[in-house]
């Protein structure tokens, strides 16, 4: 994962700057998944909505065929 580099890097330089550089960019870096599964979700749950509608709009168009015909 990206940061995680940097932890082998404060052990062999002996380097404390480098555990806070690895801590800072994990944690941005989970942020940064979850936040992409959060958007997934949305996107998901916005095209079954669409899909929805759609299959509403199709049900109310063939009624609308049915009453001319």
């Amino acid at each position: 994962m990206v940061g995680v580099h940097f932890i082998p890097f404060g052990f062999i330089f002996h380097r404390t700057i480098d555990f806070y550089i690895a801590g800072w960019v994990v944690i941005w870096a989970v942020t940064g998944i979850w936040l992409i599964a959060v958007a997934s979700l949305v996107a998901v749950a916005t095209a079954c909505g669409t899909a929805a509608y759609g299959i509403y709009m199709l049900r109310i168009k063939r009624a609308i065929v049915a009453a001319l015909a």
